[in-house]
């Protein structure tokens, strides 16, 4: 499975047409794309008038999630929901991740948070992290309904995502920090984010 990641930004005023377009009649174009399985759209909000908008998917194969031409790419001239310098002026670029048998769905219930953690390290350094991932994502409090980890190489390096949809924050933990201290000091760089989801769906049937 492929998880794609697009991050960019919105203004305030048009984050009403963006839902809109992106959670469009359940026979409507982005989800009877070839082989997407699952997608979050979350926003955070940023200074000034502005949010952070994140769209998460999972294709079930790596071309299906190459070919698609994603919502966010698609939904620039709808009713003027976005236009190319609002969603380009801050766009972080398109990431592929590759899953392997690290996922986990307890439930098919719509999240109140998506969390976003991304480690980097050098490659060859990844495979214990990968592995200690795994394990300890199935041991995590049952308010995480949804968890995928996955890969992907860049150069010299390894990017490492774990991704988790929840459907509250649970007590006495804190999403925004990172889930486990002794994996996450052992990134050259680490970044956590939480989203507000907007969109929730399983695509598939």
């Amino acid at each position: 499975m492929i998880l794609r990641i697009v991050r960019g930004r919105v203004a305030v005023d048009r984050v009403e047409g963006l839902t809109a377009a992106l959670d469009a009649s359940p026979d409507g174009h982005a989800r009877m794309k070839p082989g997407l399985l699952r997608r979050h759209l979350g926003l955070r909000p940023l200074s000034g008038d502005e949010r952070e908008v994140v769209l998460v998917t999972c294709w079930d194969t790596v071309d299906a999630a190459i070919a698609a031409e994603l919502e966010l790419d698609g939904v620039r001239g709808h009713d003027g929901a976005l236009d190319g310098a609002t969603l380009d002026d801050g766009m972080r670029g398109v990431a592929y991740f590759e899953v392997d048998e690290s996922t986990l769905r307890r439930s098919e219930a719509s999240a109140d948070i998506l969390r976003l953690s991304v480690g980097r390290v050098a490659r060859g350094m990844d495979v214990d992290i990968q592995q200690e991932l795994r394990q300890r994502m199935h041991l995590l409090e049952p308010e995480m309904i949804e968890g995928y980890v996955g890969r992907r190489i860049l150069r010299n390096d390894v990017e490492i995502a774990f991704i988790s949809a929840w459907d509250r924050e649970p007590d006495g933990r804190s999403l925004d920090a990172p889930m486990w201290p002794d994996i996450s000091a052992g990134y050259d760089a680490f970044e956590v984010t939480t989203f507000r989801p907007v969109v929730n769906a399983a695509v598939a049937s």
